[in-house]
């Protein structure tokens, strides 16, 4: 998500698109999304929309590799906004929103101070990664990255749809020692 926010006007110059025009339909269509997600949200589990859309994610991710190598421009814009749909469904809302049911106001704070490392990370490398290091195998790596995030999701998450503030600081407890109100 972030690697196609910071670098839209490249990458859809690189497709032959108007930079302009493309990365006004991508922040169009991310906006339009995140309003749809929380119907979402109301109805399915955090942890399956958390696995649907990383595997989606992981498929577009491959798709918009393949179309870069095939010079499949027109292809790859649908891949890309496909993508920016995807994630507003899945890991965009639903990682922060299964971080603040989870997580102390610390630890709260200690993830995001990860997102953000990262995302200074995503800014660093993806210009290299994009123009010289793997140049059109870019978005294979965010494949992987993303069926490694499903993998995760499946054997470490925890449902919290529909679970009461108390046994949400429960789930992850390792001492079964009860919660009292004062500690919530």
């Amino acid at each position: 998500m972030n690697a196609i926010t910071f670098y839209s006007a490249d990458i859809f110059k690189n497709a032959g698109v108007n930079p302009n025009l493309g990365t006004a339909y991508t922040a169009t269509i991310s906006w339009i999304m995140v309003l749809g997600s929380t119907i979402f949200l109301k109805f399915f589990g955090r942890k399956t929309l958390f696995v649907v859309f990383c595997l989606i994610l992981s498929i577009l991710s491959v798709c918009m590799s393949l179309c870069m190598i095939f010079s499949l421009s027109t292809l790859e814009m649908i891949c890309t906004f496909a993508y920016m749909a995807a994630f507003q469904f899945g890991p965009g809302p639903v990682s922060w929103l299964y971080m603040a049911e989870i997580s102390s106001a610390k630890g709260l704070s200690i993830a995001t101070f990860v997102c953000w490392i990262f995302t200074l990370a995503i800014g660093i490398l993806v210009e290299p990664l994009i123009n010289s290091w793997t140049k059109n195998y870019t978005f294979m790596i965010f494949g992987v990255t993303n069926l490694l995030a499903v993998l995760f999701c499946l054997l470490f998450v925890k449902e919290t749809k529909g679970k009461s503030r108390k046994q949400l600081m429960e789930l992850y407890r390792t001492n079964y020692t009860p919660i009292h109100e004062t500690e919530m």
